[in-house]
């Protein structure tokens, strides 16, 4: 399961991506992942990074539930990527060991959870 060197990572590289862009004369900003005004998820699945779970949380082709996310706002002229699709198998196994939800794409706040089970069970 990801920690924190995995946060520093991801800040690192973003700030490395951000450097580029403005060495290139493009505006470019941090989204803090914790604002409530963006969904780093949403972000994801738009950007066609993987798809959502049945948890509401993104699942990745070969990193599962184990993502770190971040993301970058820029002026630079961007190629779009195709909305991945069929990296959730479905198997409703990270629902299963959910201590906190029990009903597929439920809404409500979720970010209390921080036991791991669903990111450790997921077979992607």
């Amino acid at each position: 399961m990801g920690g924190f060197s995995d946060y520093l990572e991801t800040i690192a590289a973003q700030s490395e991506v951000i450097s580029y862009l403005n060495s290139l004369e493009y505006k470019a900003v941090i989204v803090e992942g914790s604002s409530m005004d963006v969904s780093l998820v949403r972000m994801g699945v738009e950007a066609g990074v993987g798809e959502l779970s049945p948890l509401n949380s993104l699942v990745v082709k070969g990193f599962g539930l184990t993502t770190s996310l971040g993301a970058i706002i820029t002026d630079a002229p961007l190629v779009y990527d195709a909305k991945a699709s069929g990296v959730c198998i479905k198997c409703m196994k990270c629902l299963k060991v959910c201590p906190i939800r029990d009903v597929p794409y439920a809404e409500g706040d979720f970010s209390k959870c921080a036991c791991g089970k669903c990111r450790n069970i997921c077979p992607v």
